[in-house]
């Protein structure tokens, strides 16, 4: 079923995903019992890649179930982490206005300070 050339077979793998109707989780065991008839492993990593992208009923299902949730998602998503990065805002806005660019040139200098701080990047006086 899958041709000698390599270039052809590379293809017939990736338009074999049309024919399964599974997700990205349910491939794995077909394409496990595939490589264990023979196939080869190069050519189960493409199935395995190819079927869930070119597969019309898992696109559709998926596009459906995923646009709903992550309208939702995104909104939750948003509020959960968009309070920290207001505060990591004035934080180091505060860092940047108090404190002088000296202190973190010291802590760069450093050698057992800086990759504890985070500082390990050289950083050029001006």
């Amino acid at each position: 079923m899958i041709p000698k050339n390599f270039f052809f077979a590379f293809i017939t793998a990736a338009l074999l995903g049309i024919f399964f109707p599974i997700c990205e989780c349910g491939i794995i065991p077909v394409v496990r019992g595939f490589i264990k008839r023979g196939l080869p492993l190069h050519l189960g990593v493409v199935i395995l890649i190819a079927s869930p992208i070119v597969n019309p009923i898992v696109f559709t299902s998926t596009y459906f179930a995923k646009a709903i949730a992550t309208i939702a998602h995104i909104n939750d998503e948003f509020l959960a982490t968009g309070k920290y990065i207001i505060l990591g805002a004035i934080v180091t806005g505060l860092i940047q206005t108090f404190l002088s660019r000296d202190h973190f040139v010291a802590l760069n200098d450093n050698r057992w300070i800086s990759p504890i701080t985070g500082q390990g990047l050289k950083t050029t006086r001006i």
